[in-house]
């Protein structure tokens, strides 16, 4: 009678642990995805990491659906969905859990090792203080010269992106929310430029400045002739490139990509503005297709996610001073000329967007990394 009734409750005993342990895969299936969500990966990237976990562990009956603030997973006897907000770009958690999924798929982590794992990228801290603050000042001095200004004006940049991550890290992260951090911190860095012009320090591109009314009037940004050789605008922009990586939080060991990455996208863009008949659009365009090809071989290269490297190189082409400018002839009610530079701004906005889709869809299948591995075993043969 005993061994009839544990006959009868075996069969049962192993499908409850069963569910136990595939509930439990697609719990860290799914907080792997979690993490790549909010901290900047693309969505097919999250997703594909989710299903390749699952199947790794033998959950293959798991459909995924993935927003950019959400993720939705089902699977037998298993669903799950949960509001993702974006905290902001850490890279570094991306390439760890990057790098954690290829261990799966190796066999190298069992599930133990997988929730240990998760547990210990999920508690990553954010960089050093001091190297947050070097890297805010430096890149801030370098998109100061990309932007035109000479080197009296890097100066006074440099400062001011150092006062301002203080202010960030010790002030607006403790103690007020993101968007009034954000709004605080761009306030109080203006006022020091403005604080700084009136005692003097001349702003080259700000010519015959004057107060009318209660908007101080601007004339349009003209470039420094101090800083407008290349030898001096490709070093700022692998500086400008480099820094802002450190505060995405991108690991070291990717520094100098980045920093390259974004100084060949530079490069391109000047020389194709200053020597062609190229429009500022198709110039970015262009530049940006290089940027987003220099950043899938450095992510077949250094097998790393390719946002790593995009994210940073697209840096020095986004039309930063385009929308400022647009912003500022709309609070003067210069509407006129708040549409002409607004519609240069959405032109190179979206002439990135489409040099990114362009080079991205070239490589849909894996195009460029086949011909690339293709290329490296063709060396080795030889």
């Amino acid at each position: 009678m005993t061994k009839d009734f544990f006959l009868i409750l075996s069969p049962l005993i192993y499908h409850n642990s069963m569910q136990n342990d595939n509930a439990k895969i697609l719990d860290l299936a799914y907080e792997a995805g979690a993490i790549l969500l909010e901290n900047g990966a693309e969505i097919s990237r999250v997703e594909d990491t989710i299903q390749r976990i699952a199947t790794y562990y033998g959950v293959d009956d798991i459909n995924v659906f993935v927003l950019s603030n959400g993720i939705m997973a089902t699977g037998n006897n298993y669903a799950r969905s949960k509001f993702i907000p974006i905290k902001g770009s850490s890279l570094d958690k991306v390439v760890a859990v990057n790098q954690l999924s290829r261990d799966v798929t190796n066999g190298e982590c069992d599930i133990e090792q997988l929730e240990r794992r998760l547990h210990e990228i999920r508690s990553m801290k954010a960089k050093p203080a001091l190297e947050q603050i070097t890297a805010s000042a430096l890149g801030s001095g370098g998109f100061c010269i990309i932007f035109g200004g000479g080197f009296d004006d890097c100066l006074i940049s440099t400062i001011a992106g150092l006062l301002l991550w203080i202010f960030i890290l010790y002030v607006g992260n403790r103690h007020l929310s993101r968007i009034m951090t954000n709004v605080v911190g761009g306030l109080l860095a203006s006022f020091f430029c403005i604080v700084m012009f009136k005692l003097g320090v001349a702003l080259s591109f700000i010519i015959d400045s004057a107060i009318y009314g209660q908007i101080q009037v601007l004339d349009p940004m003209i470039a420094s002739s101090d800083t407008a050789a290349m030898y001096v605008q490709l070093p700022a922009a692998f500086i400008a490139t480099w820094t802002f990586a450190a505060l995405f939080g991108v690991p070291r060991k990717y520094y100098i990509d980045c920093g390259i990455c974004g100084m060949l996208g530079w490069l391109l863009y000047l020389i194709l503005l200053r020597h062609t008949n190229m429009s500022p659009a198709i110039s970015a365009f262009f530049a940006t297709a290089l940027v987003a090809l220099t950043s899938l071989v450095q992510s077949i290269v250094r097998k790393c996610p390719v946002t790593v490297f995009l994210i940073s190189g697209i840096f020095p082409l986004v039309p930063g001073a385009g929308i400022f400018w647009t912003s500022y002839y709309m609070v003067s009610n210069d509407l006129y000329t708040a549409m002409q530079t607004g519609l240069v701004a959405i032109k190179v906005t979206i002439a990135i967007a489409a040099g990114i889709l362009v080079v991205m869809e070239i490589n849909s299948k894996n195009r460029i990394g086949k011909l690339f591995l293709k290329d490296k075993k063709r060396r080795r043969t030889a």
